[in-house]
């Protein structure tokens, strides 16, 4: 079971590194700053030791270049992620156990992401900071999902964003299924017998609630289950989608 006391400086310590420039995203990943273009080559090189180290013996040495980082030496820095770990016990103490909630549900598939392509694990807390691991987060600048992406970014990626489905809203792998025409979440909690809060959980792309019309599109189902949609079909009740 994680230490909430770890998971809250991993995201602390996150926040302050994405706030004092550590940590930069791109559309192609994550990109680490050296020391020195945020702090100055001469104050890295003589911060002192950190005296409470950020990860518990059991963790260390886990090749995780954000945690290796010369910065945790810098006693300003740390001095932020204090900052960052008073103000998430305090002011928003209420918020961090529907986060780690909401994580539990796409852990297993952001780890097997970031180690597929050798990004650091401590990066599966981004989710946290961008959206409380939100899939229908959006933000002011109109960011959305999971890892808050921008229309162009998502564009430039391949994600579809149009009027009737948002592919940034879409983190799952279940059984897919293919339907054409307009097809209700009401429709598919009818075929496959599950409650309709965890299709549209498993359908968040598609924003008004129902398939695109004269569109062949996948619909996700909990797994095991879609067969069930592929006999609703079969059985002639259409009519009831």
């Amino acid at each position: 079971m994680r230490s909430p006391g770890l998971v809250l400086t991993l995201f602390a310590f996150l926040v302050a590194a994405i706030t004092n420039g550590l940590v930069s995203a791109h559309a192609n990943g994550i990109a680490l700053s050296s020391p020195s273009d945020v702090v100055g080559q001469q104050q890295s090189q003589s911060a002192a030791p950190v005296d409470h180290p950020l990860l518990p013996p059991i963790l260390a040495g886990r090749g995780d270049e954000l945690l290796a980082s010369p910065m945790l030496r810098d006693p300003e820095f740390m001095a932020e992620v204090g900052r960052w770990v008073h103000f998430w016990e305090s002011e928003r103490t209420e918020w961090f156990p529907g986060y780690l909630a909401r994580m539990t549900w796409f852990e297993g598939m952001v780890d097997t992401t970031l180690a597929a392509h050798g990004l650091p694990w401590s990066l599966r807390y981004l989710p946290v900071i961008e959206s409380g691991y939100s899939t229908s987060a959006v933000s002011s600048a109109k960011a959305v999902g999971l890892w808050q992406l921008m229309p162009a970014t998502a564009e430039d990626l391949g994600v579809e964003v149009t009027r009737f489905v948002d592919d940034r809203r879409d983190p799952f792998e279940f059984d897919r299924v293919p339907v054409r025409g307009a097809f209700t979440f009401e429709g598919l909690a009818r075929a496959t017998g599950a409650k309709l809060e965890e299709i549209a959980r498993l359908n968040p792309e598609y924003v008004r609630g129902v398939t695109p019309d004269r569109r062949r599109v996948d619909v996700r189902v909990p797994v095991g289950l879609g067969q069930s949609v592929r006999d609703y079909y079969a059985s002639g009740a259409r009519g009831k989608r």
